[in-house]
């Protein structure tokens, strides 16, 4: 599972389809450096590929990546939503 916050963004943005490098490098607000050992990283475990026109997109593997953040969010919300339901409403004790 990606793990690395800016890593995840790089896939969310990728999911709009296929980018160029300045574009991703514009989208995530970071050092072509930084975009760029994202980038190879996300190659290396199969998420991205670039394509013969030189942009980027994602590979079933990122697909399947992305559902998984996609499941992990609405849990998070799920969870949430049941803490605001227990929390002691103002003026309340517990």
């Amino acid at each position: 599972m990606i793990s690395e916050p800016k890593a995840k963004m790089l896939l969310l943005l990728l999911n709009a389809g296929p980018l160029r490098f300045t574009d991703i490098v514009d989208g995530l607000s970071r050092s072509k450096k930084r975009v760029a050992d994202h980038i190879n990283g996300l190659e290396a475990i199969g998420c991205i590929i670039k394509q013969s026109d030189g942009r980027y997109c994602l590979t079933d593997k990122g697909l399947m990546e992305l559902a998984k953040l996609d499941e992990i969010k609405k849990v998070c919300q799920k969870y949430d939503a049941m803490m605001e339901e227990i929390k002691p409403k103002e003026g309340e004790t517990k």
